[in-house]
């Protein structure tokens, strides 16, 4: 069998969103809260699969062994279970990872958080999807997110048309947070924004908030760094690099010294979250 470590190298080498990654590594390691996994922790359940309720419910009976799972695997243009036996979701993902190309390691990968999502659904009293919908939606999903990766790969610069604006890459190892900000006109409201990502381009998250009491531009945009570096720190990221349009903001927050101007405790506060980066 795999390392731990391989197995995580191995998820996180596939190109899909990292909410789905984070869900296949805790299948991989049996912590998903499945019935059995509930009976376990003494939590009164039925160990039973909410779907079919034939077998008791563990991760690869939710994915394999379970009828409405079965006729997912039956209707994907992708077979390989025919007469296979898994003890367990690690050893059906290591088997999957040594016999599938990447794409349609990284298919499955959506198709198992849907499948995920359906079961969840089911245990909240919501209506289970059909097993075709499923593998379509799954496809779809897939496609929709590798063009939004290619719209967000960085520009060549030495292509660039004047006036273009030309996303610049963080160094390796660093994470560059964009952040911007709108006033509405005539109005005291706004609203605010940033999108994280890797030196691949790759976005990594990202936050959105409205505003309101908002007394002018200069106002919203280190609002909008504050929420950024914030937002940053509670996702656990140190080597950060930020990025902004507002010069006079920018600058403020590079000024060491006690800042006097309209926005001075918003660019204070600023520079005490910097302190950890």
């Amino acid at each position: 069998m795999l390392e731990v470590n391989q197995i995580w190298k191995t998820i996180w080498s596939l190109g899909i969103p990292n909410k789905i990654r984070n869900f296949l590594w805790r299948a991989s390691l049996d912590i998903l809260p499945t019935s059995t996994k509930l009976v376990d922790h003494k939590i009164p359940a039925s160990p039973r699969c909410r779907i079919c309720g034939a077998k008791w419910e563990t991760p690869l009976h939710i994915f394999v062994l379970c009828s409405w799972s079965k006729l997912i695997w039956e209707s994907s243009e992708v077979s390989i279970l025919t007469d296979k036996f898994f003890l367990d979701f690690r050893q059906l993902f290591e088997f999957m990872c040594k016999s599938m190309s990447v794409a349609n390691i990284e298919l499955w990968g959506v198709i198992f958080w849907l499948m995920w999502g359906n079961r969840n659904a089911v245990v909240h009293g919501r209506d289970g999807k059909d097993p075709l919908f499923i593998i379509l939606f799954a496809k779809q999903y897939l496609q929709e997110y590798r063009d939004a990766q290619q719209l967000l790969m960085v520009v060549n610069p030495g292509v660039a048309r004047v006036g273009a604006a030309i996303w610049l890459p963080p160094a390796e190892g660093f994470v560059k947070l964009n952040i911007d900000g709108i006033l509405v006109p005539g109005e005291e409201v706004g609203g605010i924004g940033g999108v994280m990502r890797d030196y691949k381009g790759e976005v990594l998250g990202g936050f959105a908030r409205c505003l309101s009491h908002c007394s002018s531009v200069l106002f919203v945009e280190a609002m909008a760094f504050l929420y950024g570096v914030v937002f940053v720190k509670e996702s656990g990221i140190s080597d950060l690099v930020v990025e902004g349009d507002n010069l006079a903001v920018v600058s403020a927050i590079a000024n060491p010294d006690m800042d006097r101007f309209a926005v001075g405790h918003i660019i204070d506060e600023i520079k005490q979250c910097l302190v950890g980066f």
